[in-house]
């Protein structure tokens, strides 16, 4: 999906499917781990992000970065299983994982300046503060 979405032959509405699909796939913890650790969704991320202009694209990358915050918390914090075994740690860390997730957050927040929708009255704005990811 990376490189069909980002390929010089994908048109937008590819690249918001493929967004879409990611973001679904973030969802699954045992995914986010795959994709951030092993696959580099989020260096990925960071080389598209540019390229956005839309507000739905964005407000999707808002989604993922969501979900993948949720998906490194519990590793992060230690949290356990429900059967009492340890959450096992991607290779890297989880902190590693939400320090490389903190360094998107600022990439996004200057697209958001030069698009001009990093302004209070901005509906992505708004919700980009309310997921309170840059308190990571």
């Amino acid at each position: 999906i990376l490189s069909k979405v980002s390929s010089c032959l994908a048109d937008r509405m590819l690249l918001y499917v493929g967004l879409e699909i990611l973001e679904a796939a973030t969802r699954v913890s045992a995914a986010v781990f795959d994709l951030v650790g092993q696959l580099g969704l989020l260096q990925w991320i960071n080389l598209i992000v540019n390229e956005l202009d839309e507000e739905k694209e964005l407000e999707i990358i808002i989604k993922i970065y969501t979900n993948i915050e949720q998906g490194l918390k519990p590793v992060d914090k230690g949290e356990t299983k429900k059967e009492g075994e340890e959450v096992d740690k991607p290779q890297g860390g989880g902190t590693t994982l939400l320090g490389l997730l903190k360094c998107n957050l600022h990439v996004l927040n200057t697209r958001l300046d030069k698009l001009k929708l990093n302004n209070e009255s901005s509906e992505l704005y708004q919700s980009f503060q309310k997921l309170g990811l840059q308190n990571l």
